[in-house]
């Protein structure tokens, strides 16, 4: 009997193959520090079955490492591409100037000068110079990390102190698992919390190179998304975000009563908390509301 179990068993090969087939990507997101966000993605990190990758997009101040105490076996500089003038070629045209909308290179008289920290790499003056008289510098933004944690693989990006560009170092640790998604969250509420609208943070996720633009509340008082953003408003940014290549998730409040706007809306993702907790968001999660919620999805 014990030789015909073992001879049942799978391969690791197969194993291995399964646990490719049943892959699941959690994204933590949230605007807000202090809600949890580290604790969370930690906590599922160790518990987790399987082969488990930790990816912190936090950049600009990443601390699932507090935590997970990692060994890091690589360590990569992320460099962006900005001009040096070489002043015995310029002819001061005005011509680098004149197409840079950041104001990273600017020419009064025979004078030109560039600011390395407003530019944004994209290489324009490069081109329209005539005289040929840009050099390709580069400029830190910052580093990103890669490592174990046990059996959990990890890395992060560590911004330069002083930069103010987060974007490319996100890419770049988004490169090491790029089957990993990146979420960029905006509010309902924005109004009440004055920041930026989600149809003004849609376009900055795709240029971003995120993965999932979300709704969600900023304030937690009860009030819903639907309360401040209208079924329409909603549907409309779903279909902006799909023309712009992104996934959408909306949450805030969501309750049983909004599914059939939620499947009118037909967004990619879902969250939810106090829907599958009876209500209340520091209860346990009751199992046959989250029963409930797969029937009224299905």
């Amino acid at each position: 009997m014990g030789d015909a179990g073992r001879g049942n068993a799978p391969t690791r090969e197969e194993a291995d193959r399964a646990d490719e087939e049943t892959a699941v990507k959690i994204a933590v997101a949230s605007g807000k520090g202090g809600t949890g966000k580290t604790t969370v993605s930690v906590s599922l990190a160790l518990t987790a079955q399987g082969q488990v990758q930790y990816v912190d997009c936090d950049v600009e101040e990443p601390n699932g490492h507090i935590f997970l105490s990692p060994v890091i076996r690589t360590k990569r500089e992320i460099h962006l591409v900005v001009p040096r003038v070489m002043e015995e070629r310029c002819s001061y045209c005005g011509k680098c100037r004149d197409l840079c909308r950041f104001h990273a290179i600017t020419v009064f008289g025979r004078t030109i000068m560039t600011f390395a920290d407003l530019c944004h790499s994209c290489g324009g003056c490069f081109l329209v110079c005539p005289e040929d008289a840009l050099a390709r510098d580069k400029r830190l933004v910052g580093v990103v990390e890669k490592g174990h944690a046990g059996g959990v693989a990890f890395v992060h990006g560590r911004m330069r102190v002083g930069e103010a560009m987060a974007v490319p170092l996100i890419r770049a640790v988004k490169e090491e698992f790029p089957e990993k998604y990146v979420v960029i969250a905006s509010y309902s509420d924005y109004e009440r919390l004055g920041t930026i609208s989600p149809f003004a943070m849609a376009p900055l996720a795709a240029a971003a190179g995120a993965d999932v633009a979300m709704v969600d509340t900023g304030i937690k008082d009860g009030k819903s998304t639907f309360e401040f953003m209208s079924e329409k408003s909603l549907r409309e940014f779903t279909t902006m975000n799909r023309d712009a290549g992104l996934m959408t998730a909306l949450a805030g409040s969501l309750g049983f009563d909004h599914l059939p706007a939620l499947k009118r809306i037909d967004p990619d993702i879902i969250g939810v908390r106090g829907m599958v907790c009876g209500g209340n968001r520091d209860s346990s999660i009751k199992e046959d509301l989250v029963d409930r919620l797969v029937r009224m999805v299905g």
